[in-house]
């Protein structure tokens, strides 16, 4: 998964022009030989055997950067300049031999491994030298041509593009081996160990460092960052992130590395040309904007750890304040939404039809808000004889779109000083109020479709109607309702009705001419108001709406 995050520096990777143009020059068409002439030595080349290290679980990686590359207690900013240290602490003045990887056609993504002998390192660049003759695992390749690549680059090479090998052995026509010598090495003990020290380096180049933590000027420790990307890249290894999630980091980062590109070399061309009009500015600052609002969401992504888990209760039994939670299609147990604490955000991936939370059969309560800011989205909930309703905000604040609640007894209750806001949802089959305002709640209802069935058997005791509507209000102490947009449809019963309790004196006069007050309860003093919903609620209820649709049916 090395693609996840390429941080890879290309700067001293053969450059694939020059080699062609050399190897043109060198007239390819006649099999080349070393300047040393491997026909006249009778000598069979063989590659060396690289080193090889035992996998690391992600533990181990973050001990190691813990405890051996000492990154996690550093500032963002200062990471880089420890993992010099880290490199020359452990690679300065010892020799040993490795396979220098790099790209040798320009056409494809052919990898051409070259045999050198490293001498030294300084920071994160290696000084090499080509063994005699040259072992390099494509043998049309001249060593004229190798030896002018390196000599562009004046003999220094990235520390992550080298392989440590075993030294390797020249077999002559009689059978005898001539060792290569180990120079410095004492031991294969310490090559395994220089090849760990290269692994660990190599491996926080391409999964762990981002170009954005150089400009992290926090006082904060690396270990946060640390953590959450390493987490990430055994994540993705072990298929815990889905695929289409996986798709869609890389192309955003993908998107930021040619983005950051094309800024600093628009940064060096004006520049270089003098002072830059006022067109040059605004158009430099609007690419560092998308540079920084790239990095930002690829900031995000890797916080959050994109990490799903088998069962939605899993990830909530895991999640913090301000996580994000993403489901995608299947059918999950409702388990874990009893009681939504933390403020989290709770996101369907795909086609909400096909996301399905449903309700444990005969439960009290299926989902219940309490969290200071818990955000529902795109998602389907499937109530099964919960007595207590789909949908309870105990307190908080719920943030519901592009939800479907299929429900099989009560709708959505706002519970006193609790706030809803839904928009572009659906709630269907609800047994008594769609939604029902206790007092003291608030509430913003847009470009919803709610749908009631009143029992026959409540719609009237005594002559008076007593069942609850598609929106119920309890307006004792009235809610803050803002309702734009809505489609209310009920069937046998009202589209939206207002209540209080036995003790209080309250009268209607506004709905009818001639109203009468229930004595049994709350629900019976349930008045209707039929039609669209006029300025006359206003006058009992904090009511703020426009457009909204009634459908009353028998």
């Amino acid at each position: 998964m090395s693609e996840i995050v390429d941080n890879i520096k290309e700067e001293n990777a053969p450059n694939p022009e020059l080699l062609e143009h050399e190897m043109t020059n060198m007239m390819l068409n006649e099999v080349p030989c070393s300047s040393k002439q491997i026909s006249d030595l009778s000598v069979i080349l063989q590659m060396p055997k690289m080193v090889v290290l035992p996998p690391l679980s992600c533990q181990e990686r973050y001990d190691i950067y813990c405890k051996q590359v000492k990154v996690a207690n550093c500032r963002p900013a200062q990471v880089m300049n420890r993992i010099h240290s880290y490199i020359e602490e452990n690679l300065m003045n010892k020799k040993w031999f490795a396979l220098w990887k790099g790209p040798y056609d320009g056409t494809t993504c052919h990898t051409v491994d070259i045999l050198v002998e490293v001498d030294d390192v300084c920071i994160d660049q290696a000084h090499v030298n080509l063994v005699e003759p040259l072992i390099c695992s494509e043998p049309t390749v001249p060593r004229e041509v190798v030896e002018t690549q390196l000599e562009e680059l004046d003999y220094t090479l990235d520390i992550i593009e080298l392989y440590p090998v075993y030294p390797p052995d020249e077999i002559f026509d009689d059978g005898t081996k001539a060792e290569f010598e180990y120079s410095c090495l004492e031991n294969l003990e310490e090559l395994s160990y220089i090849a760990q020290v290269i692994d660990n380096v190599r491996f926080f180049y391409e999964h762990i460092r981002r170009d954005w933590d150089d400009e992290d000027e926090g006082e904060h420790a690396f270990d946060a960052y640390l953590r959450a990307r390493l987490q990430l890249y055994y994540d993705v290894v072990s298929g815990f992130v889905p695929a289409p999630l996986i798709t869609r980091y890389n192309r955003t980062m993908a998107k930021y590395f040619v983005r950051r590109r094309e800024l600093l070399d628009y940064q060096a061309r004006i520049q270089s040309e003098g002072e830059p009009t006022n067109t040059e500015a605004v158009e430099c600052w609007r690419k560092y904007y998308e540079v920084l609002m790239l990095s930002g969401l690829l900031q995000i992504w890797e916080t959050l750890q994109l990490r799903q888990h088998k069962t939605p209760q899993l990830a909530l039994q895991q999640a913090f304040e301000d996580d994000l939670i993403l489901i995608f299609p299947g059918n999950y147990s409702g388990e874990g939404f009893h009681e939504l604490t933390e403020s989290v955000t709770i996101k369907g991936e795909g086609n909400k039809e096909e996301i399905i939370i449903e309700a444990i059969p005969y439960d009290d309560l299926f989902v219940n808000v309490c969290g200071s800011e818990v955000v529902l989205e795109n998602l389907t909930f499937v109530q099964t004889d919960n007595t207590e309703g789909i949908l309870r905000v105990e307190s908080g604040h719920a943030n519901i779109t592009s939800c479907n609640f299929k429900c099989d007894g009560n709708g959505i209750t706002v519970r006193e000083g609790a706030r809803l806001t839904m928009k572009n949802c659906t709630i269907t089959g609800a047994k008594g109020a769609g939604v029902e305002f206790m007092a003291g709640s608030v509430a913003l209802l847009e470009n919803n479709n709610i749908s009631s069935v009143c029992d026959a058997q409540d719609q009237f005791v005594d002559g008076k109607r007593t069942g609850k509507g598609g929106l119920h209000l309890h307006v004792y102490e009235p809610p803050e309702v803002h309702l734009h947009g809505n489609h209310i449809q009920t069937i046998g019963g009202c589209g939206v009705t207002v209540g209080r309790k036995k003790t209080s004196q309250f009268l209607l006069q506004s709905f009818q001419k001639s109203t009468t007050e229930g004595d049994g309860g709350d629900a019976s003093s349930v008045q209707s108001l039929s039609g669209k919903i006029g300025d006359s609620l206003k006058h009992f209820v904090d009511v703020d709406s426009s457009n909204n649709i009634i459908e009353e049916m028998d």
